[in-house]
């Protein structure tokens, strides 16, 4: 994801000039799936890196999308007519946002994973939010979303021209949200 909008990984660290001061950024380091999952250690819990996957399969048996609290994006129920954080704010709202949450079957040349693609990989990749793809996919399948809660009937096809491309993750770990 990051390679496709102009991102190179850098050998060393990089300084740029700001009007006061002088601001330093770690590198993101190249590593392979297998590398990653050997980067269990505490101190590595903030650390980004960036893998060079092959995405074989979008998933299509868990729901694409969530309602997310507005509060603080994380998912949110719809309980009494209200959507409620059951996260980090605990609040209650009387709207949500609809965000992706598409997983893939991602392989590279030492193992292979299902990654969740969030929000703003998923729109990236596909160039639509959550509400525009399941609107696009309601057209012409009426879908009530209060009998149906949050799962579409089917994950929109635009989402399947993701499968068998190369794409360049940048993956915390050891968390494996993009």
């Amino acid at each position: 994801m990051l390679h496709s909008n102009g991102y190179v990984a850098p050998e060393r660290t990089l300084s740029t000039q700001t009007d006061s001061s002088t601001v330093s950024a770690m590198p993101i380091e190249t590593i392979s799936l297998k590398e990653l999952s050997e980067k269990t250690s505490t101190e590595m819990l903030d650390t980004f890196f960036l893998c060079k996957v092959q995405v074989k399969v979008v998933e299509e048996t868990n729901s694409w999308w969530f309602f997310s609290c507005i509060g603080c994006g994380e998912e949110a129920y719809t309980i009494e007519g209200k959507f409620k954080c059951t996260a980090k704010c605990q609040g209650n709202y009387p709207i949500s946002e609809k965000r992706c949450r598409i997983v893939i079957l991602a392989k590279d040349p030492t193992e292979a994973y299902n990654i969740v693609l969030l929000d703003r990989a998923a729109k990236s990749l596909l160039g639509k939010t959550a509400t525009k793809l399941i609107a696009e996919n309601s057209e012409n399948n009426v879908v009530d979303l209060e009998e149906n809660g949050n799962t579409p009937v089917n994950i929109p096809s635009s989402s399947r021209r993701i499968e068998h491309g190369a794409m360049h993750l940048d993956l915390k770990s050891p968390e494996w949200k993009l």
